[in-house]
């Protein structure tokens, strides 16, 4: 998603580029345009001025002429403040616009002179017509007609018949005027000669197409600049283009692939389920409505404790909670209800999924039914506790034959007594208080026995080393009249929470193990060595024996179900097996084992093997 908003958001980038760039080109070109249209009115106006400059001038024509002159000037007015002129200032073509607009301003001062001497020559015309009737025309006819024509006599030398003029002399005002008028006239051609050559020799004309040659120029290459934005945008565009294609395809392979993987999920035997991020049910596959009876219909938008069993306690839901709610991945197992109240055991890998901000937005839960596992396993747990019972009662036998020996050894004795003398209170009490000694013990042993073999034992906190104790106690008689001595090394005060019953069959199938290892083997001092340790937050229990130990390729096979190296008629290969699983599944724990060498109280070195358990605390 956020590829797809960054591609729209560059394409439309270049879209709105292209558009900007298409107007301000088509901007540039009208300015450029309009810039041309001015340089070319200036020409037109420029032309006039040189027209009006070479013919006779009058005040109507002068008229017209500072018409054009305003509009020349209101044109470079426009011109300075074009935008595309303002961009040239370094370059030929703003400097020659600037040269131009200083020899028009050039022009236009020499044409204002020129019809300043203009207004002049008019009134000297007048003048001479007004005194011609008051003068000596013999004097002064050819002056006069002269002054009257000379501008379509080119030849004739001005100078000249102005020393002629000045030589006659006057003899009244009124020839002194007409005299001083003719000059005024005669001066005037003079002056407007100056003028035209001034004019031409600014070289307007020149200049303007210079200027037009310039313009051309930077029209030319301003297209050239256009045409080239536009095919980099056009190029832009199409990669815009090519890239939105290939993530479209992208998008639609992705999901596509997503579906399979969805039809996957709904067709996996696992069950599936994903929740929002207040676990509420947003997608349940076809495992979850095969394994708890419920259809998505009836799930979805409800919270996954719908299935809860109530086997599980609050300590629980709090560690799961606290766990996915931290963004951490939750294993685990469930004991769960379906909807027609059967019990079901489901193996559970709860992930946070989050978004681009690390936000959690969903918990994908994937389970895995063991119900059927669960219960080949408590088969097995009751196989081999059917086995432990079998070696439990044999012990018992062994544990009770001396009890219920002094039981009735006491009873005939105070029967004795009874009949034939008269037993004082003290001899009773004595007798009483050992009766009652012993059933005690008797009872003690059914209670350890009870325990061991109650289905329907709660997860309890108890102390280790008083439930080794237990254990070597219900296996004790067995031992001694096999001649196996014990030594437990006990750890106080370490707690652990688990089946206590579970713990004493750990412990009884590994005494078992080691008793088995000891038979039909020639050993002298035979020993099984408990000790227990706190390391790093585990408890350590090792539990070795000097048996003789075994082949190391057996060592990793120990722990298999059904393997054995005994014979059929004493080993069945389910103990080890179930002291793996409970030390790895309910104690979350780890156990091996590893041949080494016990050094006993005489100092003799002797092989066997160890079985190493390691539990965490927390």
């Amino acid at each position: 998603m956020k590829n797809l908003s960054l591609i729209v958001l560059i394409f439309l980038l270049i879209i709105s580029a292209l558009i900007f760039n298409l107007f301000d080109a088509n901007k540039k070109i009208d300015n450029y345009f309009e810039l041309n249209n001015q340089i070319i009115h200036i020409s037109q106006l420029n032309t006039k001025l040189q027209e009006f400059s070479k013919n006779n001038l009058s005040s109507q024509n002068y008229k017209e002429i500072q018409i054009d002159i305003n509009t020349i000037k209101n044109i470079f007015f426009n011109i300075e403040n074009n935008k595309n002129y303002i961009q040239h200032k370094k370059t030929n073509f703003y400097k020659k616009i600037l040269s131009i607009k200083i020899l028009i301003e050039e022009e236009i001062e020499i044409i204002e002179k020129m019809n300043s001497f203009n207004i002049i020559f008019n009134n000297s015309i007048k003048n001479i017509q007004i005194l011609k009737s008051k003068i000596d025309h013999n004097k002064f006819d050819k002056f006069y007609n002269i002054a009257l024509t000379l501008n379509y006599q080119k030849s004739i030398d001005i100078f000249e018949i102005k020393n002629e003029l000045n030589s006659i002399g006057f003899s009244n005002k009124q020839e002194e005027d007409f005299i001083s008028n003719i000059n005024v006239i005669f001066d005037y051609y003079t002056k407007k000669e100056d003028f035209q050559t001034q004019i031409s020799n600014l070289n307007l004309f020149n200049e303007i197409n210079t200027l037009h040659n310039i313009f051309e120029f930077y029209m030319q290459d301003i297209i050239k600049n256009i045409k080239k934005s536009m095919i980099i945008f056009i190029v832009l565009l199409s990669i815009s283009i090519l890239l939105f294609i290939y993530y479209a395809y992208s998008v639609l392979k992705n999901k596509m692939d997503l579906d399979k993987f969805k039809n996957a999920l709904d067709i996996s035997d696992n069950i599936i389920i994903i929740t929002d991020e207040k676990h509420n049910i947003k997608y349940v596959n076809q495992g979850f409505e095969k394994t708890t009876g419920y259809t998505k219909e009836e799930v979805i938008g409800k919270k996954p404790s719908i299935l809860n069993s109530g086997l599980l306690d609050k300590k629980f839901f709090d560690n799961l909670k606290s766990t996915i709610n931290n963004g951490e991945k939750w294993n685990g197992e469930f004991i769960n209800r379906n909807k027609f109240g059967k019990i079901t055991y489901e193996k559970t890998s709860i992930t946070p999924i989050k978004n681009q901000h690390n936000k959690i937005v969903e918990f994908l839960a994937i389970k895995l039914d063991i119900t059927k596992e669960k219960e080949y396993q408590n088969i097995l747990t009751q196989q081999s506790k059917m086995v432990s019972m079998g070696e439990l009662l044999e012990n018992i036998a062994h544990q009770w034959r001396q009890p219920l020996s002094i039981i009735s050894s006491l009873s005939s004795s105070m029967l004795i007594q009874f009949q034939y003398a008269n037993p004082s209170k003290e001899e009773l009490q004595t007798s009483f208080e050992k009766i009652f000694e012993t059933t005690q013990k008797l009872s003690n042993t059914i209670d350890d026995l009870k325990n061991f073999f109650d289905k329907n034992e709660e997860i309890v906190a108890f102390e280790i080393g008083t439930t080794i104790e237990k254990a070597i106690n219900l296996f004790n008689i067995k031992l001694e009249f096999n001649e196996v001595q014990v030594e437990f090394e006990k750890i106080n005060n370490c707690i652990l929470e688990g089946k206590e019953s579970e713990f004493i069959q750990v412990i009884l199938n590994i005494l078992n193990n080691s008793f088995d290892a000891f038979k039909h083997k020639n050993i002298k001092n035979k020993i099984i060595r408990i000790n227990t340790n706190i390391e790093d937050n585990y408890l350590k229990i090792a539990i070795s024996d000097n048996a003789g130990g075994t082949n190391s390729n057996i060592l990793d096979k120990m722990f298999e179900l059904y393997f054995t190296t005994k014979h059929k008629a004493i080993g069945t290969g389910i103990g080890l097996y179930m002291v793996y699983q409970i030390i790895t599944y309910h104690l979350k724990g780890r156990v091996y084992a590893k041949n080494s060498c016990l050094i006993t109280q005489e100092k003799e070195e002797n092989k066997g093997i160890s079985i190493i358990i390691e539990i965490p605390l927390n």
